[in-house]
């Protein structure tokens, strides 16, 4: 390196250390020349020690690398945040940004209370703590809204309840299969969480179609409501499919709405400010047993009807059902005949009581006739999702064996004993 160069590299390096800009006096190519010299330093010290030079190629490798990685963690963050939302509404929903695939979460739990009193028994006194119910449910759709399902689990008694796939075809037209109640009788229905009295009728334990393994085709208008069936017969569920059960086995329903709307009477209960209504309905239910089933040809036909009145603060519901069964000779024919009739008022806002008779004639030799009244009332602490339920039941005739029902609370009588008396209080919570 000459002087004249070393020297003016040394003026301009001072200049630049001190704050100063390079003099322009046509000294540029002397910067020029100082940046080649500072390269071949550069290269000199990485031939002198290789080593030093690679590893700042890894650092500039490596910091590379962590930037792409992070701005790819931003972008995929960015993308799930659009893809999923989740929330509240009527349960804990997830759902994705297109509206196509949707979970709701649903749990709920009931928790009684309650005491028994049977004259003439030697246990005649019986009272006790239970879990009553405890459910999850996940409902939604997949692929798109018309597309729907629902999954209950009871997990006392742990068993599925219900389990379905249905599919929207338009024109209010829809078809389900899978496992859930049978269209049949509406006291059964309408939901267990929205009952009036703590727990459902004898009648429904004795005379409702239950749960099956079906096939649906349904139909809902402004007006209209029908539902018709194909399934494995009554409280045919977890069975196998090639069984020796159920020949034939078809229930169908129709429900008319005379004043309201379907919302009206999603409950039994009737809110003030929810409105007025009226709803006629009635289902029939026959099936055949098959040869090499326990009850060979056995054949069973139910029929029943109903009538819901919706009055913005009070209620009433009645509704008949027969049973009529042709054992085929293996024994006695027998017709069952029941009627039940509830209603309730609300007394304060969030305050409603409530009555319930239920008759019925098992068509047992040697049976008594049903005849229980029950009685209660209900605190809404936050509508359905959190309320208290405490009702007294008087039976006024002997409770036969055909309608004894230990989920209910109520113990068969002994021929003759008449009075037994139930008392339950219940505590509802729905999520």
């Amino acid at each position: 390196m000459s002087p004249n160069v070393l020297g003016a590299a040394v003026l301009m390096t001072s200049a630049a250390m001190a704050g100063e800009s390079p003099p322009d006096d046509g000294s540029a190519v002397l910067w020029e020349r100082l940046d080649r010299i500072e390269q071949t330093l550069d290269l000199i010290e990485a031939a002198r020690d290789p080593d030093r030079r690679l590893d700042g190629l890894r650092a500039a490798q490596v910091r590379l690398l962590v930037e792409n990685r992070l701005a790819d963690a931003d972008m995929r963050a960015a993308r799930l945040d659009d893809a999923i939302a989740a929330g509240w509404d009527k349960g804990f929903v997830v759902r994705s940004a297109d509206g196509n695939f949707l979970i709701r979460a649903n749990l709920y739990l009931q928790v009684r209370v309650t005491v028994n009193h049977r004259n003439g028994a030697p246990d005649n006194d019986r009272w006790g703590v239970k879990i009553r119910r405890a459910r999850i449910n996940a409902s939604g759709h997949v692929v798109d809204p018309s597309w729907t399902y629902k999954l209950s689990v009871a997990l006392v008694p742990s068993e599925i309840r219900d389990a379905y796939i249905a599919k929207d075809l338009g024109g209010g037209f829809e078809l389900k299969a899978g496992q859930f109640k049978l269209p049949f009788m509406r006291e059964f229905l309408i939901s267990s969480t929205r009952q009036q009295a703590v727990n459902r009728s004898l009648i429904v334990a004795a005379d409702s179609a239950g749960r099956s393994e079906a096939v649906q085709l349904s139909y809902r208008g402004a007006r209209w409501r029908l539902a018709g069936a194909m399934s494995n017969g009554i409280d045919a569920t977890g069975g196998p499919a090639l069984g020796a059960d159920t020949r034939f086995a078809a229930t169908g329903r129709v429900e008319f709405i005379a004043a309201g709307d379907w919302s009206s009477f999603r409950s039994f209960t009737s809110p003030p400010g929810s409105g007025t209504g009226v709803m006629l309905g009635g289902a029939i239910h026959y099936q055949r047993r098959e040869s090499g089933s326990p009850v060979t040809h056995v054949r069973n036909l139910l029929w029943t009807a109903d009538v819901s009145v919706q009055l913005d603060g009070a209620n009433f519901f009645v509704y008949v059902v027969g049973n009529h069964q042709d054992n085929r000779g293996i024994a006695p024919d027998s017709d069952q005949l029941a009627v039940v009739v509830q209603g309730g008022i609300y007394v304060a806002e969030n305050w409603e009581v409530f009555a319930r008779y239920e008759w019925a004639d098992p068509d047992v030799p040697g049976a008594s006739e049903l005849s229980v009244i029950t009685a209660g009332v209900t605190r809404f602490i936050h509508g359905r999702n959190l309320k208290w339920i405490t009702d007294v039941g008087v039976g006024l005739n002997p409770v036969a064996p055909t309608f004894a029902s230990g989920s209910a609370d109520w113990r068969a009588d002994a021929p003759g004993r008449d009075g037994q008396v139930v008392v339950r209080s219940q505590l509802q919570l729905v999520w």
